[in-house]
């Protein structure tokens, strides 16, 4: 009898961890992109904030564009949302600051280009879609 019960505890011993390797969910890991949306004042830009109610995927930040002052930045889960084709910033994301900041580089400058680090270590490229018509110095 007690070398029954130790064979079975054994067997229980050895058996158990493969049991709880085999995970039954077939689960997809969640992969998450930045969004960017831009208001022309702070009051737009903390209305968004405040809709959060202090999640840590949303940010603002001021741009270097007279007539869209200020963009949020929204982290969201793939396939949850998407950007629109004809918003005025455009996001890229990348995985390594060598990858983002070579991006940067090549971006014309008069598109206000900007790098940023994000909690989650993705390096973020926003720059302008076109660029914002010049004005003259003088008036003729």
């Amino acid at each position: 009898m007690l070398q029954k019960a130790a064979a079975t505890a054994l067997a229980l011993v050895l058996i158990a961890p493969a049991l709880q390797a085999a995970d039954p969910c077939p689960c997809v890991p969640l992969s998450h992109l930045w969004t960017v949306a831009s208001c022309e004042t702070w009051d737009c830009a903390q209305a968004a904030l405040t809709a959060a109610n202090g999640d840590p995927n949303i940010f603002v930040m001021p741009s270097a564009s007279e007539e869209h002052r200020w963009l949020v930045l929204k982290r969201i889960t793939a396939g949850s949302a998407a950007q629109s084709a004809d918003s005025t910033f455009v996001i890229e994301q990348y995985p390594k600051m060598l990858d983002g900041s070579l991006r940067f580089d090549s971006i014309d400058g008069t598109l206000s280009p900007m790098l940023v680090t994000t909690f989650d270590h993705a390096v973020l490229v926003v720059y302008m879609r076109n660029a914002p018509a010049r004005q003259r110095s003088t008036k003729h």
